[in-house]
């Protein structure tokens, strides 16, 4: 460079090397210049992602209590794009992602579609609880389980398999099970409950308000409790607008379990 420019930059000696006025001139155009490029790349990552929309599919249970902080978080790390929740059953989770309606998607178990890209994000227990008006002691047995009103998801429900699994691996015999009635959301359920209609299983971060104030309580079931394993899935990135969708998509998978409402 001091052959380019047609002069010394340093002054070198035994004790070390100084810059000279040419060399502190050049210093400080190289600063300005690096200066310059960061800036550059950051605008030019900015305005590849502005007015980017990020669609994440979620099971209802995680569209209402898990996703909601973390989405929060999400937008102060990436303002620059929409993102938009919606909540679906796990199964139409897969079918969407895999026809390209969705970036990123969250699932009770494992999918069930090789083609996708699973990780298991989070665990959750569910619980047997009460609502206070409903007359049933703090523990009961498998068999006493059958005595009491069930309220139950609909079949479609990917929860509501992995329950009948439970059910099934703990010799809990289904045909004998007081279902009241079945409906189509968590909500709905856990409103039941709370009025004393019946008994329920659900997940621990839809009752934590509840189980706060008292309008639920936990009745242990002499199996143990039933934990929920909750993936993420998605489609591999093929585009330079995708590897910037999958970072994000990373960084959800890496935040939500330390970010849930």
């Amino acid at each position: 460079m001091e052959h380019v420019l047609g002069g010394q930059l340093l002054h070198r000696s035994n004790k070390g090397v100084t810059p000279t006025e040419l060399g502190t001139l050049v210093f400080r155009h190289a600063q300005a210049i690096t200066e310059a490029y960061d800036k550059m790349l950051f605008e030019a990552k900015e305005l590849e992602s502005s007015g980017q929309v990020l669609t994440i599919l979620a099971t209802p249970s995680i569209h209402s209590y898990a996703l909601p902080c973390t989405l929060y978080q999400i937008k102060k790390k990436y303002p620059t794009y929409s993102l938009q929740l919606q909540a679906v059953s796990s199964d139409a989770i897969e079918d969407m992602l895999l026809k390209g309606r969705g970036d990123i998607g969250f699932i009770a178990g494992r999918p069930k579609s090789k083609e996708l890209i699973e990780r298991q994000v989070f665990s959750d227990f569910a619980y047997l609880v009460a609502g206070e008006g409903l007359s049933v002691p703090p523990k009961i047995s498998r068999a006493e389980l059958c005595r009491y009103p069930l309220l139950m998801l609909t079949e479609a429900q990917k929860t509501q398999q992995l329950l009948h699994r439970y059910f099934v691996e703990n010799g809990i015999a289904l045909e004998r099970l007081q279902v009241l009635y079945q409906l189509d959301s968590i909500e709905s359920i856990k409103v039941s409950a709370v009025q004393g209609y019946g008994l329920a299983f659900l997940p621990y971060m839809a009752i934590k308000k509840e189980l706060y104030h008292k309008q639920l309580r936990i009745v242990e079931l002499d199996c143990g409790r039933l934990e929920f394993d909750y993936y993420s899935v998605k489609r591999a990135a093929s585009s330079a607008d995708e590897r910037v969708r999958a970072e994000i998509t990373r960084y959800i998978e890496s935040s939500i379990s330390e970010t849930i409402c």
